[in-house]
């Protein structure tokens, strides 16, 4: 389960409209719920508030948010890198 903690993180990395990103991420790794349908993005919401256990959908938010902090590391560095190089 999510804890509180790590909700606020995930929502300061990713920004209020997380949803989206992990609904892509869901499909595009083919987990869809009970009915064959792609998760509800009010499903990922209760998940990451720490409202309901999920385990594919709490993977999915984490991979999700992996990424973007890689992706915000590696421009970080680049800016840096530009800034010095001037």
């Amino acid at each position: 389960m999510i804890t509180q903690e790590q909700s606020k993180a995930i929502k300061k990395t990713l920004g209020h409209r997380f949803s989206p990103p992990v609904l892509e991420h869901l499909k595009d790794n083919q987990i869809f719920n009970r009915q064959g349908k792609p998760f509800h993005s009010s499903t990922i919401s209760l998940v990451l508030n720490g409202k309901m256990e999920h385990e594919a959908i709490e993977k999915a938010i984490i991979d999700v948010w992996e990424k973007s902090l890689i992706t915000q590391k590696k421009e970080q560095e680049r800016k840096e890198k530009l800034l010095n190089a001037s």
